[in-house]
Order: C-alpha cells, then sequence, then structure tokens
C-alpha cells in the first residue's frame, strides 16, 4: 500500500511537471508566421505517382520478382518525366511573366543588393582604373 501512495504522488508531481512543459512549448511553438517565400508543393498527380513507385519498389525488395522490377522501373521513368513537364510548365510560366511584364528584378535582385559598393570604374589587365563619366 505504501508503495502505491508513493506511486501516486511521484506520478502526480510528473503530470503536473509534464503538463508545465507542454504549456511552454505550445507558448513558443505557437507563434504563427507567414512565409515570403513559399515554394508550392508538386501537384498531387505527381505525389500520387511519387508514392505508387515507392510502393512497388518496397514489394520489389521484399519478394524480389521480377515484375514487379518492370513495373517499378516503369513507374519511376513515369514519374520522372511527370516531373520535368511540371517543372517545364512552371519555367515557362516564369519566363512569360517576365516578358509580359519586363519583371526582371525577381531575377536579378540576389545579384544587386543596396549594400553593394558603389561604382568606382572598370579595371582593364588589373592595372588601369577607367572612371568616365
Amino acid at each position: 500500500m505504501c508503495f502505491i501512495h508513493l506511486f501516486r504522488v511521484h506520478f502526480h508531481d510528473f503530470s503536473i511537471l509534464f503538463s508545465n512543459f507542454l504549456k511552454a512549448i505550445w507558448d513558443r511553438a505557437s507563434a504563427y508566421e507567414t512565409s515570403l517565400k513559399y515554394c508550392p508543393p508538386w501537384p498531387p498527380y505527381v505525389v500520387s505517382l511519387a508514392k505508387q513507385v515507392n510502393n512497388i519498389r518496397r514489394k520489389y525488395r521484399r519478394t524480389r520478382f521480377i515484375s514487379y522490377l518492370y513495373q517499378y522501373k516503369e513507374l519511376r521513368y513515369q514519374c520522372r518525366c511527370a516531373k520535368i513537364l511540371y517543372e517545364t510548365e512552371q519555367r515557362e510560366k516564369q519566363l512569360k511573366n517576365l516578358n509580359n511584364h519586363q519583371n526582371i528584378w525577381k531575377i536579378v535582385k540576389p545579384t544587386f543588393h543596396p549594400f553593394l559598393p558603389s561604382f568606382r570604374g572598370l579595371k582593364i589587365n588589373d592595372k588601369e582604373i577607367i572612371k568616365d563619366n
């Protein structure tokens, strides 16, 4: 009886400490911040293809049946083609947007920072500096 009473006391103390710990984690981890650079996920059909590839690969590794190997290779090829097609569509959309609105600063912005040093001239042969306006 004494052991059960001690267990209850220690369990009660542990539960209080653990609930305080979870509350502290919740307070720290519950901040919601919007992301400015969000990369959209793959479209659902590409995700389902990737899951099928993983499933058939697991089946082949478990059983070593040659038919699963052929299915795996075919699905892997289809998944790669779907990813490449999706990426080319995204790239074409981006280039179309750049051409329509002449929005080149989205690409060039990482190169030209506001904290770059001022332009002081061009070096020729590591000796001469041209400073003509």
